[in-house]
């Protein structure tokens, strides 16, 4: 199993530790940057989920992938090195985490719980001014490619999991916030994001989260799935659990439904 989850308890724990803010909301788009401003864990740097993502138009999901070279050039100003132990935190977190991970990053973790969770267990929120860092030239190969699944291949895998809730995977007359249109892609199954959590928030037990997910799967092998959402960061949630769950890594398809409703 590759730990992917680490709690409050386990991170402060910890001798050095990177933390990457990933605070966002889809209904606020400034709350991220404000709630950063404000306060944040110690010497953490802000992900911008809006800023981070690529150029949007009339073929593409709300968040596609940014540029490989504008990602690049914000890990090497924020200074963090794959040997640096990395956590990640935030409603974008997951997205952070797979970012870094599938550049090669091993030691980055996403705090269960988030920032409620530091804070309940005393964890210190570092005000005023957020640390500075001397840029670091970071050698770095574009691998996204590889664990990413353009629209026109998504049919071709063998299992399609769709990441959102029951509500908007069951869509088929009224569509959910935030998707324009109802529906899910054919064939898919749902596994919700959240499912792969208790009622408190915990991450499911180890064996419980294999047998979920594993479940989910119903024998087909990882790479031979593709998970996806409404546009291709909570689906990053479950990406996360099966890898956590020592499942493996499923493919991304990042366009997720708010690209694919384009096309239907």
């Amino acid at each position: 199993m590759s730990r992917v989850f680490i709690t409050a308890r386990q991170a402060m724990a910890l001798e050095q530790v990177r933390f990457v803010d990933a605070t966002w909301s889809l209904k606020d788009l400034t709350l991220g940057p404000k709630v950063f401003k404000e306060g944040r864990l110690p010497g953490a740097v802000f992900f911008d989920l809006e800023e981070l993502s690529g150029t949007i138009t009339d073929k593409t999901g709300r968040h596609p992938l940014p540029e490989f070279q504008k990602f690049h050039s914000w890990i090497e100003a924020s200074a963090l090195e794959k040997t640096d132990s990395i956590i990640t935190y935030g409603d974008a977190a997951a997205r952070v985490w797979w970012m870094l991970f599938t550049l090669g990053y091993q030691k980055v973790n996403i705090l269960e719980g988030g920032r409620a969770s530091w804070e309940k267990n005393d964890g210190p929120i570092e005000t005023g001014d957020p640390k500075s860092y001397t840029s670091s030239k970071i050698e770095l190969q574009n691998t996204w490619g590889d664990v990413t699944v353009q629209r026109e291949n998504v049919l071709s895998f063998d299992k399609i999991i769709d990441c959102r809730s029951k509500e908007r995977y069951s869509s088929t007359t009224e569509p959910c916030f935030p998707d324009p249109k109802p529906g899910h892609i054919e064939g898919a199954v749902n596994h919700p994001f959240s499912s792969n959590f208790d009622e408190n928030g915990a991450v499911l037990a180890e064996d419980k989260l294999r047998a979920h997910c594993e479940s989910t799967l119903s024998g087909v092998p990882v790479d031979k799935s593709v998970v996806y959402c409404g546009s291709g960061v909570t689906a990053c949630v479950t990406a996360a659990s099966m890898v956590h769950a020592g499942v493996g890594l499923p493919k991304m398809y990042v366009g997720s439904w708010s690209e694919w409703n384009k096309y239907i």
